[in-house]
């Protein structure tokens, strides 16, 4: 994908409207226009960047993080959320960003990004293992 057709990239050099939560000089968050969840945010690099992340580069992947994390405290605050799930697929958009998912009370529970599966069979497991450390 080009930057010239990244959705991100539009939103961040103001060519499409957001609801911005965030903003410094080189990231910004907004809120999600196809949310399924209340508050759910994307916090994006303002400089286009693949959205694979164990290819990006770790500096930035940090300062990613600690952002990150500011807008969780601020969205924890003002809506009152236990926390904030964060989420990293870039499956959709190919720009590197976070989603965060406050989880709100009194149930934080309420929505959770991955449910467990069943119980995997240890021959299994051991088999995975052994094909990633080997």
């Amino acid at each position: 994908m080009s930057q010239t057709d990244c959705i991100f990239c539009k939103i961040i050099a103001g060519k499409l409207p957001s609801y911005k939560v965030y903003e410094d000089d080189d990231f910004v968050a907004f809120l999600d226009i196809f949310p399924s969840h209340y508050g759910q945010t994307a916090v994006v690099p303002k400089h286009h960047h693949p959205s694979k992340f164990s290819d990006a580069d770790i500096d930035l992947l940090q300062r990613l993080i600690v952002t990150t994390q500011k807008v969780a405290k601020k969205l924890e605050k003002k809506l009152d959320a236990e926390r904030c799930i964060i989420v990293a697929e870039g499956l959709e958009l190919d720009h590197l960003h976070l989603k965060l998912y406050p989880a709100l009370r009194p149930d934080p529970t309420s929505y959770v990004v991955s449910k467990p599966g069943k119980r995997a069979d240890d021959k299994e497991l051991q088999q995975i293992l052994e094909n990633i450390t080997s």
